[in-house]
């Protein structure tokens, strides 16, 4: 929305009766050059109230853009609900175990720590489906040709169907190395799948071997022993998918988060 709101503080100094302006902060901004980050500091200094869409969000905007309540208010990201419900319970994994990673072939989407990871595994039959494109793609190729594991990665490119796509895989990871929100993990819990997460991607969201597992970001090797144990221990995986999606529909409907949007524009209005 960095564009939007450039417009929008453009357009409110030449109106003389200032409209109220609420900006929503999605991501964290390590990645942006400090240039940009000295715009969004400067620009936030005119909006009334910014959203944040996570506890991670909020405290990257305290920090750095000097954001403090009651303008800066935290709410969560909510996602459409059915269409993830919908999926049928696969049952426990099978062999070769089928893992699925979701997001565009970018830095921050950490793929090739996920390749690493999947070159240590020996003991187990394994294959990836990756979903979505990217800058990164002939780079994370080459890589898994080195790794000798190329043969056991699909490259599935922009998928428009991942409900129908998702009903013949076991397991998904998300190695992100930051996150605002993982719109992914969110997803897929609701799917039911057991969710494989680095830290940025699921903190807010997955309780440890509860809902789903946690991983530091940018470590092949603690992602290698987690998928491995994963696929040791299918009937606890499969259990962990179950209760995930039960969380999944107490606190991630997108009902939810539009009824607290349109509560905080009832309260400043």
């Amino acid at each position: 929305l960095f564009g939007g709101d450039i417009i929008a503080s453009q357009l409110i100094r030449q109106v003389t009766n200032r409209p109220l302006w609420i900006s929503t902060l999605h991501n964290v901004q390590f990645h942006q050059s400090w240039i940009r980050r000295f715009l969004w500091k400067r620009l936030f200094r005119h909006v009334d109230f910014v959203i944040a869409v996570s506890e991670t969000v909020a405290a990257y905007a305290k920090d750095h853009f000097a954001l403090r309540s009651p303008r800066l208010v935290t709410i969560l990201n909510g996602v459409m609900l059915d269409q993830w419900l919908a999926i049928p319970d696969k049952g426990e994994a099978t062999t070769p175990l089928q893992i699925a990673t979701i997001g565009r072939l970018e830095v921050q989407k950490g793929h090739r720590y996920l390749l690493t990871a999947l070159s240590y595994i020996e003991r187990h039959l394994w294959q990836l489906h990756v979903y979505g494109e990217g800058s990164l793609q002939q780079q994370l190729q080459v890589q898994a040709t080195a790794l000798g594991i190329e043969k056991q990665i699909i490259w599935h490119g922009v998928s428009h169907d991942i409900p129908t796509a998702l009903q013949d895989i076991d397991v998904v990871v998300q190695p992100s190395l930051w996150e605002g929100l993982s719109l992914v993990v969110m997803e897929m819990m609701a799917a039911g799948k057991p969710v494989i997460a680095s830290i940025p991607a699921g903190s807010e969201l997955i309780a440890h071997e509860k809902t789903g597992y946690l991983v530091p970001a940018a470590n092949g090797v603690a992602l290698s022993k987690m998928i491995d144990y994963v696929m040791t221990y299918k009937t606890e995986a499969h259990r962990v998918g179950k209760v995930a999606r039960l969380f999944a529909c107490d606190h991630f409907s997108f009902d939810t988060h539009i009824q607290q949007i349109a509560r905080l524009y009832t309260d400043v209005l």
